[in-house]
């Protein structure tokens, strides 16, 4: 019987060097770690959430048929958001069947705001089994010089990388035996500052294999 397979999350924002990450988890026998997918996740978790909300705050008691939460009693959030979450899986991510790590990295993680970042993670850690957060960051002056950062005011880079530094700090702060911090401008110095993150994984460290990818210039950026 195939043990149950457990869940990988690389959180950060655009041009920090997290293709690199993502390269370098996706080395590891038996990981599969997919691109960016627009933050298609979030939309369910707020499905969730209305679901149960509809069902647990409308729903307490049958209502007749001619009240407005009518059936709200019925609603069945509970295997709702597991068949959401489901196909998410099977639709987005499509891991082979032989992966034993399935994730993804996403730029977005952010932009669900101060009020929802929390409750968003949150779900993710409830519902994905032995989900694990990677917070990645990089300096924002050197993302200001990056990609369409660079089209940006740097005030207004500033002001973005920092919120979102904010967030990923107060979770990790929060919740710290289920993310890790990497930060580029240190990764991307040194193969062995990714060692944490195997043993945060608890995989075993290959520094030969590791250099080998991170060492790799990627053709869509100059990280």
């Amino acid at each position: 019987m195939q043990k149950e397979r457990s869940f990988i999350f690389i959180i950060t924002y655009g041009r920090s060097g997290s293709t690199v990450l993502q390269s370098v988890l996706q080395a590891i026998p038996g990981y599969f770690v997919r691109g960016e997918n627009m933050n298609a996740l979030f939309p369910l978790y707020q499905a969730s959430k209305a679901a149960h909300t509809a069902r647990y705050t409308h729903g307490k008691n049958p209502h007749a048929a001619d009240n407005p939460w009518y059936g709200a009693n019925e609603i069945n959030p509970e295997s709702y958001t597991k068949k959401l979450l489901g196909s998410f899986v099977s639709e987005i991510l499509r891991p082979p069947a032989e992966a034993r790590v399935v994730g993804f990295k996403e730029i977005r993680f952010h932009e669900a705001g101060p009020d929802e970042f929390e409750p968003f993670l949150n779900f993710i850690h409830g519902n994905f089994a032995g989900c694990k957060f990677v917070f990645n960051t990089r300096p924002w002056e050197e993302v200001a010089r990056s990609g369409w950062w660079a089209n940006m005011k740097p005030e207004r880079v500033q002001e973005i990388i920092s919120a979102a530094d904010t967030l990923y700090a107060d979770y990790l702060k929060k919740y710290p035996v289920r993310a890790i911090h990497l930060r580029h401008e240190v990764t991307r110095a040194d193969p062995k500052a990714f060692e944490p993150l195997f043993e945060f994984l608890g995989e075993t460290y290959d520094e030969d294999m590791v250099a080998a990818v991170a060492g790799k210039r990627l053709g869509h950026s100059g990280v």
